[in-house]
């Protein structure tokens, strides 16, 4: 420990002030898209790799990253998948970047990571689900809307309230489960005297009149975004008026929190939910794949409806075709 932060803190903090220097001495864009400032999001899905990382690796991580084979078998051993292990060793090699790890030893997890990328890549161009936990878990979009039928009516907890209303959006347009993670609620007349950085530090969910929208925070990375704002339709803001009539009454305050959960929790909390309704682990990824394949199985040509409507929940029409469009029956 140093002072108040902890070991992973510490890491991010080298992590950060090595991307930092690199951007400084940066000529090229191209390179400096390389060294940008990392999101909040992506901050603290760092911290948390580095806390998992040591967890099953060691205390210290630098100490201990030299095999990389072995630094695998632990990992698999522990029962992280291989997309998890690619998002750890991301953070991984940041790390190692910060401080002054060999360029071979770097170049090892490197490899990992382009080899997992192509090979991931060529099991999406089938048509059909390939992950064995994806496969067990699917839902058809009408078993989605019986899910949602059935969670209605069986309401018991604040919990199970919010995962209603998100599976109410996301049967629409699914954006990540995590784009609603400390999402907060504000009147238009509070909301545009924010400063733009202020409306920036969160996702919003905006009250104008009796109409409503979501403003979705921008970063700079090459990750992309919600569309930054929204226009929500009528028979989604019905549904949602009853959910903040229910919570909390009529609200004046802003920064009221609509969903007050971080990332990993909100995610928790809808696989919970799912679980207990309808036996089976429906999160955002599962989600995206039912909606998706719904409304485009049949339509995967290039079409203008389909372009804006990937654009809206945050990836190009390829992207959402190639991931998320699949054969998984009505």
């Amino acid at each position: 420990m140093m002072g108040d932060k902890t070991q992973e803190e510490i890491y991010m903090d080298q992590v950060n002030d090595f991307r930092a220097k690199q951007l400084s001495q940066c000529d090229a864009p191209v390179a400096a898209k390389r060294w940008r400032k990392l999101s909040p999001n992506t901050t603290k899905d760092y911290i948390s790799a580095y806390r998992k990382l040591r967890d099953t690796l060691g205390d210290d991580l630098i100490a201990c990253c030299h095999d990389i084979d072995d630094n695998t078998t632990k990992l698999i051993g522990a029962g992280f998948t291989n997309s998890r292990i690619r998002n750890l060793y991301s953070a991984y090699i940041n790390l190692m970047y910060a401080n002054d790890v060999c360029s071979q030893v770097c170049d090892e997890y490197k490899k990992y990571l382009k080899n997992y990328q192509e090979s991931y890549q060529q099991s999406q161009k089938s048509n059909e689900l390939t992950s064995p936990s994806q496969i067990e878990n699917m839902i058809t979009y009408s078993e989605l809307l019986d899910y949602i039928k059935k969670l209605r009516t069986d309401i018991k907890s604040q919990g199970d309230s919010d995962v209603l209303l998100i599976l109410e959006i996301s049967k629409t347009l699914p954006y990540r489960i995590n784009e609603f993670a400390n999402m907060k609620y504000i009147d238009n007349k509070d909301f545009v005297l924010l400063f733009n950085d202020e409306k920036n530090k969160y996702n919003w969910l905006v009250k104008k009149g009796w109409d409503y929208f979501f403003h979705f925070r921008q970063y700079e990375t090459t990750k992309s975004r919600p569309t930054e704002i929204q226009n929500i339709d009528k028979p989604l803001v019905k549904i949602i008026r009853a959910h903040i009539k229910d919570r909390k009454g009529v609200m004046t305050a802003w920064g009221y929190h609509l969903f007050h959960y971080t990332p990993e929790q909100l995610s928790k909390l809808m696989i919970k939910v799912s679980q207990k309704i309808i036996g089976k682990n429906v999160g955002s990824a599962i989600l995206r794949k039912v909606v998706v394949s719904h409304y485009y199985q049949t339509t995967k040509e290039k079409t203008q409806e389909q372009e804006t409507f990937a654009h809206a929940i945050g990836h190009s029409q390829s992207i959402q075709n190639l991931i998320y469009n699949k054969n998984i029956g009505e």
